[in-house]
């Protein structure tokens, strides 16, 4: 055989690599830039993979070998450079560098020489330090850098467009920045003043007084600590601060310690720590001038709301179920909730599954109801903005009182503080007024927190960690992944298991409130119908009625979604809260004031004393009974008997002539004193002040005793004019109580 000549073994070896090439080629082929950048394969990789075929390992590992390391210098050892404190006087390079202009040209070398730094590159350890102080200053030898591109302006024919900011997007603690409140501590609300003893009483946290925007800045204003800046600018006050703060505010700080000062104004500002975030760059700026007169901070956060609450509910009936019901809880949080890290999907489904199990095996009535209402409580925050319709935002009223109710019953003696923390009020108190306005599925971030994950293992697997990469690299790839490869999203994944298991659940019916919990609870229910007045105006049949176990409300899957007696359906582009919250106040007032029948059994009205309202046409059914004179009762029914054994009221039709006589008007012995008081309120506003200033204050000896005095004088006074207007001893007795 003859053997080959030295070229025609180079041809061969050619042909070989080429067919190498063409085959890996098209391997390569098959996979294009989109589906690698999709697979998070990085380009190296990509590369690598690509040239390996061609590589030989044996004749690459060979040559490793064969290198003796034994011959190479040994490596040069490194020494510290040391603390850069000491070798330079770094207050004095500062107030150098603050005084360079802007555009003057810096050699480092030189600096570094002038301050007495010998080591190498001694410019760069200057550099250093100014770039930590936040001093940028150009170099002799500087690259300019590449300026982004500017975004062009669109000019598009018609009316000019001007955007209005109205609803800040995110969760905590991002909402407590925004609006300038404190994270946690006892006033933990962005939107009202509820410290954390208040919000498990529902009636103090539907009518806790709401706070806008404006109003926070204008209360930072009217001080003097937010001249000074910074993140908390009411923490670590000095006593002088401290009593010019309140001495502003027109407050008494004569005989207090910087204790008593410091706790003053902390129950007076309600959590403000701060001005709003985007009126940090200019505090005294109309809101109005900067479109943000509407803008408003949601408490709201359905995704880590429902979470907490969740994990809240799970772990607090886990210590007061029966034996069999707790056995069934520790299978579903075995089965659901025993991975390393749980989403609200996952709570959501626990909360479904467990209603399902207590419905079908008849446990605990209690809980079963409980976590029917938490779960149906959790598929209306969690429905589309085409489901917003007058009839889900009553169910969501109802819902979340009623679950807020059980919550109270079962949990508020046992439970720690954080159970009625945040999370609850946020679900139970401001979640239906938002309802209103937007769907509360616009208002989650559930698809921003999935993408952290995302973000982190694309950055692990595909980039160089260079920061001015990282960002473009990460939004290209999940651009790629989303759109390419995996078409469907993981939230629509989870959200479509979540509806199968509703649907094992069952329908949504009406919701019935019995009377049982009408008469226990009944300051409670009244302000839950003041929050859904709108309802109530039309009358009994529309949106509510009677039935022998209470009250029920016609808000299930059965129900029309609209009614022609109203209401209308409010949006936030044209209504903002505080239009609604006026909305409903003037509801409710038209409802007492006007001939409606209402599912309550009293009503307390409550007026104020400096614009006392005309009540005496009140045209609702007033009751026979003179106990109460400033409780109006609406209910046509009365409770005659009562089931001790099984707290079950027994309701019975009331025959009396306010009833079937509805055109009839009354006026309660409450109307009658109010109409007294009206010359006298000047008189009950400084009896007023002076109990409080005697209660909060610590005046002087001197000031003390002329305080008393003066009390005393107003309160002979204030019972001589009543003795003199009123002769009812029901009615002086009750005003007596009143002052």
């Amino acid at each position: 055989m003859v053997r080959p000549t030295r070229s025609e073994q180079q041809l061969q070896t050619k042909s070989i690599v080429n067919k190498v090439k063409k085959v890996m080629q098209s391997e390569m082929d098959k996979q294009t830039a989109t589906t690698v950048m999709g697979n998070r394969i990085s380009w190296k990789v990509y590369n690598k993979m690509r040239t390996t075929p061609l590589i030989d390992k044996n004749t690459t590992r060979k040559r490793k070998s064969e290198t003796n390391t034994d011959d190479l210098p040994p490596p040069k050892k490194r020494t510290h450079a040391g603390n850069i404190g000491d070798m330079m006087d770094v207050p004095r390079l500062l107030e150098e560098a603050r005084a360079w202009p802007a555009d003057q040209v810096i050699n480092w070398s030189e600096v570094a020489r002038r301050y007495g730094v010998t080591k190498p590159n001694g410019g760069q350890y200057v550099k250093e330090v100014l770039a930590t102080f936040g001093i940028i200053a150009a170099t002799q030898n500087h690259r300019p850098q590449r300026k982004p591109r500017r975004a062009r302006k669109v000019l598009l024919p018609g009316n000019p467009i001007t955007d209005i900011l109205r609803f800040f997007y995110g969760d905590g603690p991002a909402q407590q920045y925004e609006a300038g409140n404190s994270i946690g501590g006892i006033y933990p609300c962005v939107r009202c003043a509820v410290d954390t003893d208040t919000i498990v009483n529902l009636e103090c946290a539907f009518k806790c007084q709401t706070m806008t925007l404006q109003e926070r800045q204008r209360f930072v204003l009217e001080g003097t600590a937010w001249k000074k800046g910074g993140m908390n600018i009411y923490d670590k006050l000095k006593k002088a601060e401290l009593t010019e703060e309140l001495q502003v505010r027109q407050i008494n700080t004569r005989g207090m310690n910087k204790k008593q000062m410091d706790e003053t104004l902390r129950s007076i500002r309600a959590g403000i720590t701060n001005l709003p975030a985007l009126l940090q760059c200019c505090p005294t700026a109309d809101l109005n001038t900067l479109q943000l007169g509407r803008y408003e901070v949601c408490p709201v956060e359905p995704l880590h709301d429902l979470k907490g609450h969740f994990a809240n509910i799970l772990e607090e009936s886990e210590k007061l179920l029966s034996e069999n019901a707790l056995a069934e809880l520790k299978k579903v949080k075995i089965a659901i909730l025993s991975k390393s890290t749980l989403r609200c999907s996952d709570y959501r489904k626990a909360i479904i599954l467990l209603y399902i199990k207590f419905r079908d095996n008849k446990f605990d009535k209690e809980y079963e109801e409980l976590f029917r209402t938490a779960a149906e409580l959790s598929h209306l925050l969690y429905s589309q903005d085409e489901k917003r319709v007058p009839k889900s935002i009553l169910a969501l009223h109802n819902i979340s009182f009623l679950h807020g109710m059980i919550c109270v019953q079962l949990f508020r003696d046992t439970a720690p503080p954080r159970m009625f923390g945040r999370y609850f009020h946020a679900l139970i108190s401001h979640s239906p007024l938002f309802f209103r306005l937007a769907s509360m599925s616009a208002l989650n971030t559930e698809d921003e927190e999935r993408i952290f994950g995302q973000a982190k293992s694309i950055t692990k697997s595909t980039s160089n960690y260079h920061v001015e990469q990282v960002i473009d690299n990460i939004i290209t790839r999940v651009q790629v992944e989303n759109a390419l490869l995996h078409g469907t999203n993981n939230v629509d994944k989870e959200e479509n298991s979540i509806r199968k298991l509703s649907k094992v659940a069952g329908n949504r019916y009406n919701t019935i409130i019995g009377y049982s919990m009408i008469e226990k609870y009944g300051p409670q229910f009244q302000v839950h119908l003041e929050r859904i007045s709108d309802f109530l105006l039309p009358g009994e049949g529309v949106w509510w009625r009677y039935i022998p176990s209470g009250i029920e409300f016609m808000d299930g899957h059965a129900e029309p979604e609209y009614q022609q007696q109203g209401p209308m359906l409010m949006h936030f582009r044209s209504t903002s809260m505080p239009d609604v919250e006026m909305y409903l106040q003037q509801q409710w007032e038209a409802c007492v004031f006007n001939n409606t029948v209402l599912p309550l059994h009293n009503i307390s009205h409550y007026a104020s004393t400096d614009e006392p309202e005309a009540v005496s046409d009140a045209s609702v059914h007033t009751s026979q009974s003179t106990e109460n004179p400033n409780v109006i009762s609406t209910l046509p029914y009365s409770t005659t008997e009562t089931d001790t054994s099984s707290n079950h009221i027994v309701v019975q039709p009331q025959q009396s002539t306010e009833v079937q006589n509805p055109e009839r008007k009354y006026k309660t012995t409450l109307v009658k004193a109010l109409e007294q008081l009206v010359p006298h309120s000047t008189a009950l506003n400084e009896f007023d002040t002076l109990r409080h200033m005697l209660k909060t204050t610590q005046p002087s000896k001197t000031e003390r005793v002329k305080m008393i005095a003066k009390y005393e004088k107003l309160h002979s006074y204030f019972k001589q004019k009543l003795k003199l207007v009123i002769q009812d001893e029901d009615t002086q007795t009750d005003l007596k109580r009143i002052a």
